[in-house]
């Protein structure tokens, strides 16, 4: 029975903040618009921006809601060291990800800056 109501929590928990990341990002990602042709290269980067930019966006909330499943697997593996290693391992993984995300969206930043000046 134990196991079940740990089940429950966990997932009741990924569940209730899966959401959060993308709720608070509503408000500045804009909506891609498909690009008809005929624009002028400042347009096409324009795209280009916004495309890499929303993917950033969904890999950066993807990572986060997996260092909160990282972090609710250690608190639900009540001293198991496998559980334990698996846990932290996740935990590792997830901040190294977001790590790398931040890396990319600065790099992109500056690429895109470089090249509309």
């Amino acid at each position: 029975m134990n196991k079940k109501i740990s089940n429950l929590i966990y997932f009741l928990l990924v569940g209730a903040i899966a959401f959060v990341p993308f709720s608070a990002w509503a408000g500045t990602i804009e909506p891609i618009q498909i690009y008809q042709g005929g624009g002028s290269t400042q347009e096409v980067l324009d795209l280009i921006n916004k495309v890499v930019n929303w993917i950033l966006a969904v890999a950066g909330g993807l990572a986060l809601i997996i260092l909160i499943w990282g972090g609710v697997k250690y608190i639900l593996s009540t001293g198991d060291k496998e559980r334990t290693e698996s846990a932290k391992k996740t935990i590792l993984y997830a901040i190294i990800g977001l790590i790398v995300i931040s890396g990319s969206y600065f790099l992109v930043a500056v690429g895109s800056n470089i090249l509309t000046n």
